[in-house]
Order: C-alpha cells, then sequence, then structure tokens
C-alpha cells in the first residue's frame, strides 16, 4: 500500500469513526447509563448522592376509588370502619336491583379512610412500601428515557407531564431539585470508563480495515 492509499484510508477511517461513535460508543454507554440510573431511583430508591429518597407518609387519608389503580383493593369505609351501610335501589334505566354503599345520613361513600395513609394505600394495592420506589402507575418510568439528537445523546423525561410530577416528588420529599434523577459521581464514572473502552474497541476494529 503506498502513501497516498494510506492517507485515504486513513481520512475515511476518521468519517467512519464520526459515524460509529454516535451510532456506537455513546449510544451503548448511554443506555447501559440510563438502565442503571433507571434501577438506582425506581428498584432501590436512592437519590443521586446515594441517599434514600425518602419515606411513605402514615398520615391518615380519604382516598376516592378512582385514584385506586388495583379497583378491587377499594373498600367504601368510614373512619371506625362502622359507619357504612349497603343499601339497595332499582335503577331506573336498567330496571334492575342494584345496591351501593352510604354513610349514616345515606349520602353516598366515595372514598376510603386509610389510618395508615399513602403508605397503606400501596401496601394494598400490593406496591413495596420498604423503600420508595416512585413507582406507582409506572408512567414516571416509562418517561424516563433516552433521547438521540444530531450531536448529542440526552437523559431525561420526554413529557412535559411527568417532568412537572418530578420538580413535586422533590418537593415532597424535601429534595433540592435536581437531586434525585442525575447520575451520580460513581455512575459518571463507569459512563467515562464505558465510552473509552467501545472507543478503543471500534478504533481497533477500523484499523484492522485500513
Amino acid at each position: 500500500m503506498d502513501l497516498e492509499q494510506y492517507n485515504t484510508n486513513l481520512r475515511e477511517l476518521a468519517e467512519r469513526t464520526g459515524e460509529r461513535l454516535s451510532e456506537r460508543v455513546i449510544v451503548v454507554a448511554a443506555t447501559n447509563l440510563l438502565a442503571t440510573m433507571s434501577n438506582r431511583v425506581f428498584r432501590d430508591g436512592l437519590d443521586s448522592e446515594g441517599k434514600p429518597i425518602g419515606q411513605y407518609s402514615t398520615t391518615p387519608i380519604y382516598v376516592p376509588k378512582e385514584k385506586f389503580i388495583q379497583k378491587g383493593a377499594f373498600k367504601a369505609i368510614g373512619k371506625n370502619g362502622k359507619d357504612t351501610t349497603r343499601v339497595k335501589y332499582s335503577d331506573v334505566a336498567t330496571r334492575k336491583a342494584k345496591s351501593k354503599l352510604v354513610k349514616k345520613d345515606y349520602s353516598d361513600r366515595t372514598t376510603m379512610y386509610l389510618k395508615e395513609g399513602y403508605k397503606e394505600f400501596r401496601e394494598i394495592q400490593g406496591r413495596p412500601t420498604s423503600e420508595v420506589n416512585l413507582q406507582m402507575k409506572g408512567d414516571l418510568k416509562l418517561s424516563f428515557t433516552m433521547q438521540n439528537g444530531d450531536n448529542e445523546t440526552l437523559i431525561g423525561f420526554d413529557s412535559e407531564l411527568q417532568s412537572k410530577k418530578r420538580k413535586g416528588l422533590e418537593k415532597h420529599f424535601k429534595k433540592e431539585e435536581n437531586t434525585i434523577f442525575p447520575a451520580t459521581a460513581e455512575e459518571k464514572e463507569i459512563y467515562a470508563q464505558e465510552v473509552v473502552s467501545e472507543l478503543n474497541l471500534v478504533t481497533r476494529e477500523l484499523l484492522d480495515n485500513i
């Protein structure tokens, strides 16, 4: 191979490396970073400093049925559990006999009293409560994703609604803004190492083809 051909191959290598960097090096490392960050928050319940996000509230609350994910877990009961009565009535539209739960004054009871608050709300629907993992419906986790731009790869929320929810959760758990989801120092270090490792691998593969 003469010098001119070698230089031509090097120029082609530079162009191909630029394409592969975005396609393989950055995206591969960023995909792994996203998975690690997601597991930390939504599985382990840890913030960007590796500390617990918080604890679920045990302050008593009343919760309407529409807030339940598992509708079968809802029971229209009051504070003492005995001030609810089931009455039968005839549905005018369908002409069928039905029943409903009412209070002592016969007004509809549409909420469930939970003595242990939001923690109990999660427990009776089969959701973990040992750590705050920010998962109830799962929509926040689904929105936390990776997007590829022309010259960059971004990790964050793809929905304004979920981004606002993130801010609300930080405020609720008395966290400073952007201290739950951003990568930890260790996660950033691992990401940097993976980028270098993938870059070396891609470079070796391309050099073999000169």
